[in-house]
């Protein structure tokens, strides 16, 4: 019996980590993806909270069930809402976001 493959999601899982830079007054969000094929050319979606004291990482569908929330170290500027709009729209995927205290 052969049935169509559905994406893999089991295995689909998002990893944060935010490192505070107080020298230069910066927050910088890593976000790791499995390399597979099923999220070649995925983007993901970051939302900072009304708060501005974490951030909630999601994928796009099909894999829109799978996001990832992160307390800050430490309180960003609203302004940061703008740059992650910004990074999140640009066509190729950042490495690392810095965010503004």
């Amino acid at each position: 019996m052969s049935t169509a493959s559905a994406p893999q999601d089991a295995d689909v899982s998002l990893y944060l980590h935010a490192e505070l830079l107080p020298n230069i007054r910066q927050i910088t969000l890593y976000v790791s993806l499995p390399q597979t094929p099923t999220l070649e050319g995925t983007r993901p979606e970051i939302q900072l909270s009304e708060s501005c004291k974490s951030v909630t990482v999601s994928l796009p569908e099909p894999f829109d069930h799978v996001a990832e929330t992160i307390k800050l170290p430490a309180r960003v500027t609203d302004t940061t809402r703008r740059t992650l709009n910004i990074n999140t729209a640009a066509s190729s995927p950042p490495k690392a976001c810095q965010l503004q205290l």
